[in-house]
């Protein structure tokens, strides 16, 4: 009896748009993802919740240090688990979450556009991965 092929789309628990054999599904490449994404969380946690100053990372644009953080959060989150609409919400939810937390810190305030600029992230980020995903189909 001839071995089965995997069905695109879906590989183990993980729902992805592109067939499973391709080098996005390596072990590595996913264990790998899911831990740069594990620490990029803590440091971005840490970032936007503590109270004095502290070391910079920071491209000197505050809005766009917020599309950077949520589009690398999401790019990396799409290809560790690969469930976009899932992974779109739940980082949105992160960072109305890190919002309100700030606003009960002192010095630290709450806006309303830094969610905005947290969507775009994630939105960039997530097209980012859906773009990787179809190229790596492609080849």
């Amino acid at each position: 009896m001839p071995p089965s092929v995997p069905q695109a789309g879906r590989h183990n628990d993980r729902v992805i748009p592109h067939a499973p054999s391709n080098w996005l599904d390596h072990p590595l490449a996913v264990t790998g993802a899911r831990l740069a994404w594990l620490l990029m969380l803590i440091v971005i946690s840490w970032l936007a919740l503590r109270s004095g100053p502290g070391p910079e990372i920071s491209t000197g644009a505050d809005k766009l240090d917020h599309v950077a953080a949520f589009f690398a959060l999401a790019f990396t989150a799409a290809l560790g688990w690969g469930r976009l609409r899932a992974t779109g919400f739940g980082l949105l939810a992160y960072g109305v979450l890190i919002e309100l937390l700030q606003s009960r810190i002192p010095g630290r305030s709450a806006e309303l556009t830094d969610v905005v600029a947290d969507a775009i992230g994630i939105a960039l980020g997530l097209a980012a991965f859906a773009l990787v995903a179809w190229w790596a189909r492609r080849a």
